[in-house]
């Protein structure tokens, strides 16, 4: 039985008789408690029992949108009873007051004065009336008391921990790492609900409720009304819940974080959280920092780059200025470009902030699994690490995502089809309609692809015209890998539809072929890859993305680092493919980071002129980037070789992942915004010359002519890479 059927049974029975009324009157109620007692004790002991007792706050707080329900139903129907007061009254005028007058309820408003007299004498009508009026007060207020019990607890809590830390000299903070988040947004929730450490070590989360974000003080200028029903789509309130079960300090800054707010800091005086009106924080943070054991990071993650952008500049030109500088870790969201690198690497905190570029991070996700690998989409001979089919691909989208889908195609598809390391025929299809002018802004940063002919540009093609699908139906038979990065989910992934039925139709198998398509939102997706039998793969969610193993330094860089440290160990000590470098062991753990911040100090000094700074700058980005493609490159060498654990390489497959990995490097250096210029250089300077002010590198060339040229002696680092590659180490 449905709402509005109700109603009718109850007009009709009222029109048709008062009987109902008179049965009301006559019913036996019992005398209440002293309804003034009663209401004090609930507004003392809700607030107390619920943040004291875990399944009392469950209960309240969780379920408090379906107790909201039941009120307003209850509310409905006594006031479709009351102002029903001949019997004939409109069906949907009565329902549209009644459900106005029953909204009204959590607003603390009631319209008692226009129910029909027989109720206001009716005992039990009035019992009714009154706890159902007082559910819907409690029920708002307890909307309320959750926003500012959540506040009252955080700030207990920041008092106690700087308490202890301040003046007990507390061991509970030992070992603690801290993570504060500025703002509370999506992204933030998300990676502060992946922190999960799982080295014993304990943390402490705090979320910084900026004015910019619609503090929660705000709330007063709400009505309970509006908190009930979430009418704020980027109100801090619908986080409420996510920051108190994960046992987050929720703390509220008076001031923006802009220049303006810290204009009276000196180089003695660096108390940012002071400067916000936040009391506490800075000194904690100080003695924490005083243990070289605890961590203590910051977060930037709004969607609104120019104020995470704006952020770090703020924090750069405060500790420029500052006589020390403290040990943290910053992660700003933002794109990956040359402003923003800029950004970071201007003086302050430098070398102690990271970008996380979304878009990147989405296509790392690919990286990390060799099953995406462009290396699984061909037919190989494992016993020879050779490529024996042609890759072929298509990048639909070159935004931001696209790019950097294309920029791990081209990289990772560099496979040698024969002993003499010549490369395997690839193909990528570059498809957008806005193709024409990203095209030049993207060769610009890689001339050296300008003159290729691995690349296809459909310039100014979409999706949405019978141009696109008939040049299509003469290659869908050849293409193995699809990337889908437009518009919205829903687009995306209905074009990711159509491309595999057009694909069903047309080619003449399924072999070799998949199509992957980002989505933000994966629950909505979740299925899908089954559904199409994997042939349609998501990647990229926000959920996947915005995952502290995924954004954090110390994660995303692990891996090139112990890259480079175990290449240094081969090129300087002779390890063998197969000696154990135990990772594990604290020395070799501060040996790994001594020899990457070693790197970095020695290439970058802050005393450096701007030039000399400059040319180090991208000498250094090109060296660790290297590290970190050959770091997720292990996956595609080992499948290539049909490697398993405990496996030794022959000669020729040694020889021919040498060549494999020379392929990459040139791919990638490529990428980089590098040429090999041989106009005008005598053979004795034939792979001599590396510029990186010019970027040019003559060690771009073909594996023949690195290999019979003057400086052939080169090709033992590729031969270090490949054995570095196969230690164990690197197994899981």
């Amino acid at each position: 039985m449905n709402t509005l059927q109700l109603i009718t049974i109850i007009v009709t029975l009222d029109s048709s008789t008062n009987n109902a009324i008179s049965a009301l009157n006559h019913a036996s109620v019992p005398n209440p408690l002293n309804p003034i007692w009663a209401v004090l004790a609930i507004i003392l002991l809700l607030p107390l029992f619920a943040f004291i007792f875990p399944s009392i706050k469950s209960v309240l707080f969780n379920k408090l949108h379906w107790w909201a329900l039941g009120v307003w139903i209850l509310g409905f129907i006594l006031y479709s009873i009351g102002f029903n007061k001949d019997g004939s009254a409109n069906f949907m005028t009565l329902a549209l007051r009644a459900t106005i007058s029953s909204l009204e309820m959590f607003t603390s408003h009631s319209d008692l004065l226009e129910v029909k007299h027989e109720c206001h004498i009716n005992k039990l009508y009035m019992l009714l009336f009154a706890i159902t009026h007082f559910m819907a007060v409690v029920i708002s207020a307890a909307f309320i008391v959750r926003v500012i019990g959540i506040r009252l607890i955080s700030k207990i809590s920041i008092l106690r921990k700087w308490i202890f830390i301040r003046y007990f000299k507390s061991n509970e903070t030992n070992g603690e790492d801290l993570y504060v988040f500025w703002g509370v947004n999506h992204n933030s929730i998300l990676v502060a609900n992946s922190i999960k450490p799982n080295d014993g070590r304990k943390h402490c989360i705090i979320f910084i409720n900026l004015p910019g974000e619609h503090c929660a003080n705000t709330h007063s200028s709400h009505s309970p009304l509006s908190l009930l029903f979430n009418t704020s789509d980027d109100d801090v309130k619908k986080y409420i819940g996510a920051i108190d079960n994960m046992g987050a300090i929720l703390l509220n800054a008076k001031r923006d974080f802009a220049k303006e707010s810290f204009k009276d800091l000196n180089g003695d005086n660096v108390s940012i959280f002071n400067s916000l009106g936040i009391s506490f924080c800075d000194e904690y943070i100080d003695i924490l920092l005083q243990d070289g054991e605890n961590r203590v990071q910051y977060f930037f993650l709004s969607d609104n780059e120019e104020a995470n952008t704006n952020a770090i500049i703020t924090l750069n030109d405060i500790y420029h200025k500052a006589e020390k500088k403290p040990n943290i870790k910053c992660y700003c969201h933002a794109r990956s470009n040359r402003m923003n690198s800029t950004i970071i690497d201007s003086p302050g905190l430098t070398g102690q902030i990271y970008l996380i570029d979304s878009s990147s991070l989405a296509v790392l996700s690919l990286k990390h699994d060799v099953n995406s690998h462009p290396v699984n989409f061909i037919d190989i001979d494992s016993k020879t690490c050779l490529a024996k089919s042609p890759f072929t691909a298509m990048v639909i989208g070159f935004g931001e995502a696209g790019r950097d889908a294309f920029r791990f195609l081209y990289e990772f598809a560099s496979i040698p089809q024969n002993d003499l390391g010549e490369e395997n025929p690839k193909t990528i299809y570059v498809v957008d309609e806005h193709l024409s002018s990203i095209k030049e802004d993207f060769l610009i940063d890689a001339p050296a692809l300008a003159n290729e002919n691995k690349s296809h540009w459909w310039i100014d093609s979409s999706t949405h015209s019978k141009h696109f699908w008939d040049n299509l139906k003469s290659t869908i038979n050849a293409l193995n890998y699809i990337v889908i990065t437009v518009g919205s989910d829903d687009e995306a992934m209905n074009l990711a539809i159509d491309l595999f039925e057009f694909a069903y139709r047309y080619r003449d198998n399924m072999h070799h072929f998949r199509i992957y398509v980002r989505v933000r939102n994966s629950e909505r997706y979740c299925n899908l890859e089954r559904l199409y039998d994997s042939y349609i793969i998501p990647f990229g969610s926000d959920e996947s993305t915005f995952s502290y193993n995924n954004i954090s330094e110390d994660v995303a860089e692990l891996g090139a680092k112990k890259f480079y440290y175990a290449y240094e160990k081969v090129r300087l000590e002779g390890y063998e493919a197969g000696r154990k470098i135990d990772f594990n062991d604290e020395t070799v753990k501060k040996e790994v980071d001594k020899n990457w911040t070693d790197r970095r100090s020695n290439l970058v000094s802050p005393n450096n002129d701007l030039i000399t700074r400059k040319y180090n700058l991208i000498q250094l980005h090109y060296q660790e980037i290297q590290d970190m493609s050959n770091y997720y490159h292990i996956k595609t060498k080992r499948y290539l070789a049909g490697w398993k654990k405990g496996g030794q390489l022959s000669p020729i497959q040694c020889s021919n992942l040498a060549n494999c990995e020379h392929l990459r490097w040139n791919a990638k250096i490529e990428l980089l915004g590098f040429v090999s210029d041989i106009s005008n250089t005598t053979n004795e300077q034939l792979c001599s010359t590396k510029d990186m002010r010019k970027r040019i590198h003559n060690c771009l060339v073909d594996c023949q002519t690195l290999k019979n040229g003057p400086n052939k002696d080169s090709e033992k680092y590729d031969r270090i890479a490949v054995k570095v590659s196969f230690i164990s180490e690197f197994d899981n």
